[in-house]
């Protein structure tokens, strides 16, 4: 939502590859502020809405004073540090899926921030993209099968 937010003032869809928020640099005062938005989120065990990006985060993001680029590579630390804190730190391998799978830079620097022994998976275009329609559809009930061929 976040990376889609900003690239939206630029009139695109999302950030190819990531490439935009891989030729930024990060904003220390930015992270600092968001990182501490984010810390509060996880002390009170709540999660971060729309409400809550809305009210704290948004009025960050609209900080013009500031490179959309910078903004953009600020946000991907932040989501790769956040996701990292919520990965255990063991032998893993992660199925990577929904519309972040698709940016490159993003997922370079979770790797980059994860355990040597967890991997990352990212599978093809039509499983990142359409994975809830296909278990929802692939169920148990054959009669259901006919609605995915």
């Amino acid at each position: 939502m976040t990376l889609n937010y900003l690239t939206s003032k630029i009139k695109k869809d999302f950030d190819v590859n990531g490439k935009l928020a891989a030729s930024g640099e990060i904003n220390k005062k930015l992270l600092d502020s968001l990182n501490k938005i984010y810390a509060d989120s996880r002390s009170e065990r709540s999660s971060l809405g729309r409400e809550g990006f809305e009210k704290t985060i948004l009025p960050l993001l609209d900080n013009e004073s500031i490179q959309l680029n910078d903004r953009l590579r600020t946000l991907c630390e932040l989501i790769a540090h956040e996701i990292v804190l919520a990965i255990p730190s063991k032998k893993l391998k992660i199925l990577v899926t929904g519309g972040g799978a698709h940016n490159q830079f993003l997922i370079q620097s979770i790797q980059k921030k994860l355990s040597p022994k967890t991997e990352l998976i990212v599978p093809d275009k039509k499983i990142i993209d359409f994975k809830e329609a296909k278990f929802f559809f692939e169920g148990n009930d054959q009669q259901d099968k006919h609605f995915i061929r």
